[in-house]
């Protein structure tokens, strides 16, 4: 009975990230990642490495399009949300991606980016 309720809270979703990225300011390597989010703690596991980060919810449980969506600012990669097929979960930016997206934002570097990776 207790495993039932777990799993009707949890979200997971299974993706491909073909570069390195970062989550909440921890690096991680290109690779498959297996992303769960239970109330408001996102889990981000790779072969290798994770991370464990906070979340908020954002968008609607009618967006059915399980994926994680990066922010790209140059050639670093930011993992900011992922959607499981009922709704999405965002990650606050860090202080160093906030001062990044000061600098997209003024011109000193490129432009902000958002790149989707579809669920396996």
């Amino acid at each position: 009975m207790a495993m039932s309720s777990v799993s009707a809270e949890a979200a997971d979703i299974r993706c491909r990230v073909p570069f390195d990225f970062t989550v909440k300011g921890k690096s991680l390597a290109a690779g498959t990642y297996e992303i769960s989010d239970v109330r408001g703690v996102m889990t981000v596991r790779g072969q290798k490495d994770g991370a464990i980060v906070l979340t908020t919810r954002v968008g609607s449980p009618r967006d059915t399009r399980a994926r994680v969506v990066f922010e790209k600012y140059g050639e670093t990669y930011v993992l900011r949300q992922a959607w499981t097929g009922t709704g999405g979960t965002q990650v606050a930016p860090s202080r160093a991606e906030r001062e990044l997206a000061q600098k997209a934002r003024s011109g000193q570097t490129a432009a902000v980016e958002q790149i989707e990776i579809p669920a396996l």
